[in-house]
């Protein structure tokens, strides 16, 4: 007995093809999207991305009408409407080929940046059948997810952990020929001499009972502010958590990382990443151990040990309509045109810009919005490759301690030992700012501290290297605010869509800039 039959269609054709079909009166329908181990039932056994070939399966499969009593005209009528709507996509693509990148199409779209944003306006536009160009400034694509190996060490631009939370799009960070380790995060907070771990809030059990019979006492009295809107950081964790954990972590950690007090930043601008209050959960962590909580309770990373492998098969709709080297110098709004500076022009019809949102203003000669809406945190990374060992699994600390000027560092090796020469070991010490505490200091300073501890035994340094990253943090988040919905709409007049962490202005993850890029690249209605 046949129960269904299934054709698979080229890639961002399913949902064309399926409307084609209806419109002439085929009553064709999709099965298994999602696939089963995406359903609710089965939601928490597997990941999305865990079945990658599945998962683009399931986005290209329809079922076509099969049941006993089908005619034989039925059943031509059926191929008859399969074969127009066939016909019709081949006739759209070519109609709307795409030129070579050095070609000059002024449909097409134009995509400054090749970071995670592009690449996802890029797959979007190459799935869509749409004519477009990436430029780039670097001479790779990538943006802040690559992996740079000095001298046999391998860093990335900062922390690049994969967290996937939603099958479409982002099962496109998952290709199938770069092997991606699952990895359950193993993280702590260092008060004093005490590793606590995180989330902070839930293992309170590491500290003394004094410390969690007031930190408890609070949280049963603690309020949310009255006006979250115009809250700071300050009263949001207050209201949330008590003073005693806003004091012990809360406050020094973030005001290292974003080098200025928890009274000027917003309530909302750690986004949607902090864990929420549960005063369930704190109490059951005053007894022991809470694990697998918070957005990156598990993370995925390239076996290789690399990203750069990964980034690239990510960017592989890119190819062929990739220009590195295009450095943007200005945008002519009113004639459409990006022009480089090196004095080459490009036209557009519509533009997504990647590019940190005050860049494509000054590009673009328009005027930032007033105040310090724009105002961003940066942070530097002091790499450091050394002959020893690391005497802890954990992947990283966090380091609320107002002694040291690092705010967190990271153990590459316990990530993925391919990260390093044999014998040797690497820290990725992270600092907010981009002045303040020489490097060598701050590391020294962490190093020390690590050493005193029992968790680094150093023989001999080899590399110390600073990596800064300006803009890191944005402080007055995009959404929800007036001037930047202006902003948008004014740019919408020109054809002009932002995306990515800093083109969107937002505190986005490696999942949600790629997704900003797919968004901001899709058709406009005619």
């Amino acid at each position: 007995v046949y129960q269904m039959f299934t054709v698979q269609l080229a890639a961002g054709e399913r949902d064309r093809v399926l409307r084609a079909l209806w419109a002439r009166g085929v009553g064709a329908s999709v099965h298994f999207d999602p696939p089963v181990h995406l359903q609710p039932f089965y939601r928490g056994r597997a990941a999305p991305g865990a079945l990658p070939a599945t998962e683009r399966l399931a986005r290209e499969i329809l079922s076509l009408p099969i049941f006993p009593d089908l005619a034989h005209s039925q059943q031509d009528e059926v191929v008859a409407a399969l074969a127009g709507a066939l016909a019709e996509g081949a006739h759209r693509r070519a109609r709307v080929r795409v030129p070579a990148v050095r070609g000059r199409t002024p449909e097409e779209t134009v995509v400054l940046g090749a970071g995670l944003a592009g690449l996802g306006a890029a797959h979007r536009l190459r799935e869509e059948g749409l004519p477009f160009r990436v430029l780039e400034a670097a001479p790779v694509p990538g943006g802040l997810a690559r992996t740079h190996e000095v001298d046999g060490f391998c860093f990335d631009g900062a922390g690049h952990f994969l967290h996937l939370s939603d099958a479409e799009p982002a099962a496109r960070l998952v290709p199938a020929s770069v092997p991606l380790e699952w990895i359950e995060r193993r993280s702590a907070v260092l008060v004093g001499d005490t590793l606590v771990p995180y989330p902070f809030q839930f293992n309170l059990w590491a500290l003394d009972e004094a410390f969690r019979a007031r930190a408890l006492a609070e949280l049963a009295r603690a309020e949310p502010p009255a006006h979250p809107e115009r809250a700071s950081l300050a009263e949001a964790f207050r209201g949330a958590w008590g003073e005693a954990m806003t004091e012990a972590f809360l406050r020094p950690y973030n005001e290292k990382m974003w080098g200025r007090s928890l009274e000027s930043l917003p309530a909302d601008c750690l986004g949607p990443f902090p864990p929420a209050p549960d005063p369930a959960l704190v109490r059951a962590g005053c007894v022991g151990p809470i694990t697998g909580q918070g957005y990156n309770a598990v993370f995925r990373y390239p076996a290789s040990g690399r990203l750069t492998g990964w980034v690239d098969a990510v960017a592989a709709p890119a190819r062929g309509r990739l220009r590195t080297g295009f450095r943007v110098a200005r945008i002519d709004l009113a004639a459409r045109t990006v022009e480089g500076e090196d004095g080459e022009t490009v036209p557009f019809a519509r533009l997504v810009s990647t590019l940190a949102l005050p860049a494509l203003l000054r590009a673009c000669g328009m005027a930032a919005p007033p105040g310090d809406l724009l105002a961003a945190a940066a942070v530097r990374n002091v790499q450091v490759g050394l002959r020893g060992r690391v005497r802890t699994d954990l992947h990283w600390i966090y380091l609320p301690d107002p002694a040291l000027a690092a705010h967190r560092v990271t153990f590459p090796a316990n990530v993925n030992p391919r990260t390093c020469p044999p014998e040797c070991t690497s820290l990725s010490i992270e600092l907010g700012g981009s002045a303040g505490a020489a490097a060598e200091s701050a590391a020294r300073a962490v190093m020390e501290r690590l050493q005193g501890l029992g968790l680094l035994e150093v023989d001999e340094v080899l590399l110390v290297r600073e990596v800064v990253i300006d803009p890191a943090y944005v402080v007055h988040r995009a959404p929800g605010r007036e001037a930047f919905r202006d902003l948008r709409e004014a740019l919408a007049r020109h054809g002009v869509a932002t995306a990515g962490r800093f083109g969107s202005w937002d505190y986005l993850s490696m999942e949600g800039a790629f997704r900003s890029g797919w968004q901001a690249a899709a058709p406009v209605p005619a």
